[in-house]
């Protein structure tokens, strides 16, 4: 009987064995965690293909945590960010989070790029417990179902409300007026036109014609053209970075000239208008075009002086050499990693998975130096949304302009 139990006991600690070096060589479910070596961060981002103008967030999320490194870490620990490009292609995006998971052993994912992209591998993040946070889209899912998808968080401010905002600026500024809308065909561009649709029913804004568009499209001309022949007053578009420079374009080769909204995730960007304005050959392609933001911009001479803006471009000139500062692409990066690590500064004990996640769930951090002023960030158990405040900006003379105040969602 002794015999047969020693034999047992070393069958159970052979088998014990084997599976631990399984989970070492696989990676485990909380990743590198503990209280020694680098803090492990993922991050992915279409670094090629049709919309990698959109990986230049990624690239200051990097940037900043060099800038981080260099001034001690989180208590003394680097953070080390493992950047994956995934081309903007859901099929790459799976391969890369399993790299990521495991082979690299990462704690957690930040800041990742896309909607049809990161909708992709949410059920793989949540099945290995490593939190998908930051998730750079505006897509309902991702903050919506947090009690189905408890580590998935989005960062940017929601679609629905960016949408209702938009309607109500519409009322407020053109009442009256009609409304075309171009929309893409997947979560975020529909979280988008819910909004949007929703609020103009409350507040009275007509829409005449509304036209989505593949994501995987290459032109958008058929599109624009349909919602022309509604000769609506105003186009508001929901599209993604890549798609904006198009539709803008179009508009302006056929002749239209409607007041235009575009939404925050690609309007908030000058360098982009003015790459349109110069190809069209005209700044009347972009003039007085409004859009959502949330972000300081690097292009404003009234920033100049601003200590937020100071310290995102010697950031950059240090750690980003031969970008441009001027695309707030590389701000908004920088804004959501400042956040992220002022995130992990508030861990008390060792860093894991676990207390990144519990702590993704009580932000309130309200001195984000490149958000807005007067921005909070901020989580609760049952709120998910760390951003519901945007502002409104106009396009004039080469540069955004706000107008009027912050609008809350409550």
């Amino acid at each position: 009987m002794l015999i047969r139990r020693s034999l047992r006991s070393g069958w159970v600690t052979l088998a014990c064995l084997a599976m631990l070096a399984f989970t070492a060589a696989c990676g485990g479910a909380g990743g590198s965690g503990g209280s020694d070596g680098p803090i492990k961060i993922g991050g992915i981002c279409p670094l090629s293909g049709p919309v990698a103008v959109a990986g230049q967030r990624c690239t200051a999320v990097k940037a900043y945590f060099d800038h981080l490194n260099d001034q001690g870490g989180i208590n003394g620990r680097d953070v080390e960010y493992v950047l994956r490009d995934d081309a903007y292609n859901p099929s790459t995006t799976l391969q890369v989070s399993r790299q990521l998971v495991e082979r690299d052993r990462v704690l957690a994912t930040v800041d990742s790029i896309g909607t049809a992209t990161q909708l992709a591998v949410r059920d793989y993040f949540n099945q290995k417990k490593i939190p998908q946070l930051f998730v750079a889209s505006a897509a309902t899912p991702f903050s919506a179902q947090y009690k189905e998808y408890p580590y998935t968080m989005a960062w940017d401010v929601p679609a629905v409300i960016s949408g209702a905002l938009y309607a109500k600026d519409i009322a407020a500024n053109f009442r009256g007026k009609t409304v075309a809308v171009i929309y893409q065909d997947d979560d975020a561009g529909k979280s988008y036109l819910s909004g949007f649709e929703n609020e103009a029913r409350k507040v009275g804004v007509t829409i005449v014609a509304k036209q989505g568009y593949d994501p995987t499209a290459t032109s958008v001309t058929g599109q624009i053209s349909a919602l022309k022949q509604s000769n609506a007053d105003i186009l508001v578009s929901f599209a993604v970075p890549g798609f904006t420079p198009k539709i803008l374009a179009a508009v302006y080769s056929q002749g239209w000239s409607p007041v235009k909204y575009i939404d925050p995730g690609s309007g908030s960007n000058a360098a982009v208008l003015k790459s349109v304005a110069q190809q069209a050959g005209s700044p009347a392609a972009v003039e007085g075009v409004r859009s959502g933001t949330f972000y300081k911009d690097p292009n404003d001479p009234a920033l100049a002086s601003d200590e937020g803006i100071k310290l995102y471009k010697q950031i950059m000139a240090k750690y980003c050499k031969g970008c441009d500062v001027t695309s707030q692409y590389y701000l908004q990066g920088m804004a959501t990693a400042w956040s992220f690590a002022e995130l992990l500064k508030s861990i008390e004990g060792d860093i894991t998975s676990e207390s990144i996640l519990k702590a993704s769930r009580s932000l309130n951090q309200a001195n984000d130096p490149f958000l807005l002023d007067g921005m909070v960030i901020s989580t609760s158990a049952d709120d998910r949304e760390p951003l519901n405040q945007q502002g409104m900006a106009e396009f004039k003379n080469g540069r955004y302009v706000l107008i009027g105040d912050l609008v809350s969602s409550s």
